[in-house]
C-alpha cells in the first residue's frame, strides 16, 4: 500500500455592498495510506476547511460580509403566503 498525498482548498468571496469584497482561502494536505478511507478525509478535509473561511470571514468588521457568509434563513409554510408588491 502507498502513501496517497490528499490535498483541499476552500475559497470563498463575499461582496461587502460598498464595491470590494473580501476573500477568505484555505489549503490543506494531509497523507493517508489507506484507500478507503480516502474519500471520507476528502470530506472531512473540506468541512475543517470551509469551517476555518465561515471563521475567518464571521471576525470582518464590516457588516455586510458577516450577513454574507450566513446561510439563507429557512423558509416556513406562513412564507407561502408572504406577498412581493408589484
Amino acid at each position: 500500500m502507498t502513501e496517497q498525498r490528499v490535498s483541499v482548498s476552500f475559497k470563498k468571496q463575499v461582496n461587502d455592498g460598498n464595491f470590494g469584497s473580501e476573500t477568505a482561502e484555505v489549503y490543506i494536505e494531509s497523507y493517508s495510506g489507506d484507500d478507503d478511507g480516502l474519500v471520507p478525509m476528502v470530506r472531512i478535509l473540506n468541512q475543517h476547511a470551509r469551517a476555518m473561511v465561515n471563521e475567518q470571514l464571521q471576525a470582518s468588521s464590516s457588516p455586510r460580509v458577516r450577513q454574507g457568509i450566513m446561510p439563507p434563513r429557512a423558509r416556513t409554510p406562513a412564507d407561502a403566503d408572504e406577498r412581493v408588491p408589484f
